[in-house]
C-alpha cells in the first residue's frame, strides 16, 4: 500500500509526522461523523451535519424518496475522498508532503521514511 508522509515545515521530530494511506477510508463510510471528528476535520464535519439535517428533513416532506436516495452520498464521498480531505487539512495547518512510501502498514512506512532520510543525510556529508 502507498502512504504519504507529512510533517510541519522544518520539523525533524518523528512524533509530529502524519502518515496517510493512499486508499479508501472505510471507517468514513461506517461512521462518518466519528471519523471526521477523530481526524479533526471540523469544517467537513459541520458541512456533513448540516447536509444530514437537510436530508433527514426531506423525509418529512413529499420528497422523502429523494432524501432516501441522496442520504448515502455524503458517506460515499468520504469513503472515496476522505484521506484526501485529511491531506488538505494538514496542508492548511502548515504541514508539507515529505515522502511517498510503499509499505504494508503505517509504522513500516514511517520507519522506511526515517531510514531514507538518515541514509540521505549520511550520503550528503
Amino acid at each position: 500500500m502507498i502512504y504519504t508522509i507529512h510533517a510541519p515545515l522544518g520539523s525533524r521530530d518523528a512524533e509530529t509526522f502524519k502518515v496517510i494511506p493512499e486508499s479508501k477510508a472505510p471507517w468514513a463510510l461506517i461512521a462518518p461523523p466519528v471519523w471526521l471528528a477523530f481526524h479533526k476535520l471540523w469544517l467537513p464535519l459541520l458541512f456533513y451535519v448540516v447536509l444530514s439535517v437537510f436530508l433527514i428533513g426531506l423525509f418529512l416532506t413529499p420528497y422523502w424518496l429523494v432524501g432516501y436516495v441522496l442520504a448515502g452520498l455524503p458517506a460515499l464521498y468520504l469513503l472515496l475522498e476522505g484521506n484526501q480531505l485529511r491531506r488538505s487539512a494538514l496542508e492548511d495547518r502548515g504541514y508539507q508532503l515529505r515522502d511517498v512510501v510503499d509499505a504494508r502498514d503505517e509504522d513500516t512506512a514511517l520507519m522506511r521514511h526515517l531510514a531514507s532520510v538518515q541514509r540521505d543525510s549520511r550520503a550528503s556529508s
